[in-house]
């Protein structure tokens, strides 16, 4: 049964010029089985996100790195 997971997590962006940064909080819904289908669809969203995943910028140089990332299930127990 598909259950709908909370995956809260803080970015950090890096941009080229070495002096900006901006951070933003993101919440992503994923429908999943269970905890480890949500790891796996976490997978295809983000690389190696649970060694400090960081995402590519259009701007040579520049990444968002993930700080924080938790997971809660649909009551808002946090998971992970």
């Amino acid at each position: 049964m598909m259950k709908t997971y909370t995956v809260r997590f803080r970015c950090k962006a890096h941009l080229p010029d070495g002096d900006s940064v901006t951070e933003s909080d993101y919440e992503l819904k994923l429908d999943a089985e269970n905890l480890e289908d949500v790891y796996t669809r976490l997978d295809d969203f983000l690389e190696d996100w649970e060694d400090g995943a960081s995402i590519p910028l259009n701007a040579p140089g520049g990444e968002i790195a993930i700080e924080t990332l938790e997971i809660l299930n649909p009551e808002g127990e946090v998971l992970y």
